[in-house]
């Protein structure tokens, strides 16, 4: 059956659009201070560039470590409150910091903001599902993937203005950014009883990161997601513009519109990606995935090698396979996540990849921004394309063979039993 992209959005559930719709508002607040938190940051007296650092340092582990107190509060609390109540510390976070007046607060602010952020990211994975029923979970995925991704680049735009303003205006727009996670704290909290708590074992969801850890399937799964966040997410707005204008020369303005034409094709195409998924067969759909974005970086070593106006045609097919990459991945990665675990496991494996995420983007950008200024700029992307490769690869060499059948039994000979 042929599925438009109109028809896989009037698919979703009314409780998932409602969960869209506070997500983009959300989403829409976190673009407004993107581009601006470090700035705050490096031209404040008590922070600079160590402060930066430290900063963010703070915000990664803080990030990884969210989800583990997030996922114990779920056997005790609807996973819509438990979101609520990290969105509210994200808030409070990210309000704090543009009136902080040393390191030490300038820290804890970056401590709530990535506890709180890390333990809304994990649990709402779950909570999509519960809302959406456990069907067409492409659709639900590639839906918040667009609402995201339009929001925070709606925010940046919008954000531009205020780097001209005065102080007064930078703070404001820190505010509407808390304003915005308690606008979507406010509607789960109140909407909790639409989306119940999902099963688990005895002993609860804490017990079951063990047992997924064990479960060579999913970490098969979690291998390929830290390769998309190591070697896609967290080079693309970090070393890959490096590499481009350093190394290779392009200009700043056109490094810009690159990554543009990655996000829209992000925005525009996770619906008729969502589509095409449902055509494929669930195995091939992460080897496909790592398939187009081990292209993407082979397009941008031979960019590296080729002059010209060549070089400027081969990057923005790259930057079209890196969106496509995006897209797939959106739509794919946690249907095939809920498949393998099941509604009781859920939980905690969507904690175990929120963890993986933050530590993966964390160590991604020095990383790669090291790579890219030691090694020749066509080597450099050779070796991103064997790390991105493994996003297709890793779930099929970790899934578990399966077990021979066993020889049946010979036949019993009755005839002599016949006789007598």
């Amino acid at each position: 059956m042929s599925l438009s992209p109109l028809t896989l959005l009037t698919s979703l559930t009314s409780d998932t659009r409602l969960l869209l719709a506070g997500h983009a508002v959300s989403a829409l607040g976190s673009g407004l201070t993107l581009a601006l938190t470090a700035i705050v940051l490096y031209g404040a007296e008590h922070a600079g560039p160590t402060g930066v650092t430290w900063y963010f340092l703070v915000l990664g582990i803080a990030g990884a470590a969210g989800p583990w107190p997030a996922l114990r509060a779920t056997d005790r609390l609807p996973p819509a409150r438990v979101i609520a109540l990290a969105l509210t510390a994200q808030a409070a976070g990210v309000a704090w910091l543009p009136f902080a007046h040393g390191l030490g607060e300038t820290l804890v602010s970056a401590a709530l903001c990535g506890a709180g952020a890390g333990a809304a990211y994990s649990a709402l994975a779950p909570l999509l599902v519960s809302a959406q029923r456990g069907r067409r979970l492409e659709a639900a995925f590639a839906a918040r993937s667009t609402v995201l991704h339009l929001g925070l680049a709606t925010g940046v735009v919008l954000s531009a203005a205020v780097l001209t303003g005065p102080a007064a205006m930078t703070r404001t727009v820190f505010l509407l950014d808390a304003v915005s996670y308690l606008a979507f704290a406010a509607l789960l909290w109140s909407r909790a009883a639409r989306f119940p708590a999902p099963p688990t074992h005895p002993g609860g969801r804490t017990a079951d990161r063990r047992a997924l850890l064990r479960n060579r399937a999913f970490a098969g799964l979690l291998t390929a997601h830290v390769a998309f966040v190591l070697f896609g997410m967290a080079l693309l707005d970090t070393a890959i513009p490096l590499l481009l204008v350093t190394r290779l020369g392009q200009p700043p303005w056109a490094m810009g519109l690159l990554l543009a034409l990655v996000m829209a094709g992000t925005v525009a195409g996770a619906l008729p990606t969502a589509r095409l998924l449902l055509r494929v067969d669930p195995a091939l759909r992460l080897p496909l995935t790592g398939a187009a974005g081990t292209a993407g970086y082979a397009l941008l070593a031979v960019a590296a090698l080729t002059p010209g106006t060549a070089r400027t045609a081969l990057l923005v097919a790259a930057a079209a396979l890196f969106a496509a990459t995006a897209c797939a991945f959106a739509g794919c990665f946690h249907p095939l996540v809920y498949a393998e675990v099941g509604p009781e496991r859920h939980s905690a494996a969507s904690a175990l990849v929120s963890s993986s995420y933050n530590i993966a983007l964390l160590a991604g950008p020095p990383l790669g921004v090291f790579m890219a200024g030691a090694l020749p700029p066509a080597v450099c992307a050779l070796l991103w394309a064997c790390g991105m490769a493994a996003l297709g690869a890793a779930p099929a060499l970790t899934s578990p063979t399966p077990p021979s059948p066993e020889p049946a039994p010979p036949a019993a000979d009755t005839t002599e039993r016949e006789r007598r």
